[in-house]
């Protein structure tokens, strides 16, 4: 049984993409984890406990969902959450997967390591994602500029 709002938060991740989410697809699957993730960082339910994986925050429970409700086939991709919200989450969504991973890992990281100023995360976040660079220093000045 899927948590009570799983599909409104489904499907306000889709409707920041302006595009049907497609379970097949790995970048999709990615995109969804990291989009929930966000939206229950701005405070929208239902709230999912995530953990650091391997691409990033990741939880069990929301891909059992979103498997569930993506693979029945009458999922609707209405939405009643804030325009704001998905808005905000578009703005972030249209970096590409890369940015995505590295700026909800570096929210993520934030929260296990309250004690970290901005360049500290970052580097730890490096450390754990070479690759990201890039993606973590752009992160990195976002989420110190808001």
């Amino acid at each position: 049984m899927t948590k009570p709002g799983a599909d409104n938060l489904i499907s306000a991740v889709a409707k920041s993409l302006n595009r049907e989410l497609k379970i097949n697809s790995f970048n999709d699957r990615l995109i969804m984890q990291k989009g929930c993730f966000l939206l229950n960082e701005m405070g929208v339910l239902p709230r999912y406990n995530f953990s650091i994986y391997i691409r990033g925050p990741y939880s069990s429970e929301l891909a059992d969902d979103y498997y569930t409700i993506l693979g029945s086939g009458n999922f609707s991709y209405d939405t009643d959450v804030d325009e704001s919200y998905i808005s905000e989450l578009s703005k972030i969504m249209a970096k590409g997967p890369s940015y995505l991973e590295a700026y909800s890992t570096l929210i993520l990281a934030s929260r296990y390591n309250p004690k970290m100023n901005e360049d500290e995360l970052a580097a730890f976040v490096l450390e754990m994602k070479p690759k990201l660079k890039k993606e973590i220093a752009e992160a990195a000045e976002y989420l110190t500029s808001r």
